[in-house]
């Protein structure tokens, strides 16, 4: 989703807890601003923090989450020009 919207997203953690954070952001003021975006779509990441997933998930919820994250990349609000 990042590439498709020329933001360069970095992931770390085991599967079940990922991290995805917005590479050569050295403030997080980047990552924190995906995060508001976000949140705004409706779906909750943590800045600074692992995200979780659970069995509880399902297929539909993920995918319903990871097109609202599309939506929030392509917010044209959604990142800072400035540091």
């Amino acid at each position: 989703l990042g590439a498709r919207h020329g933001v360069p997203l970095v992931a770390s953690g085991p599967p079940a807890m990922p991290y995805v954070r917005v590479g050569d952001d050295p403030g997080f003021q980047k990552t924190q601003a995906l995060a508001a975006a976000a949140a705004r779509e409706g779906v909750y990441l943590h800045p600074h923090h692992n995200w979780f997933l659970g069995a509880a998930h399902t297929d539909a919820e993920i995918d319903e989450s990871l097109a609202r994250l599309d939506r929030a990349l392509g917010a044209p609000w959604a990142f800072p020009t400035k540091p």
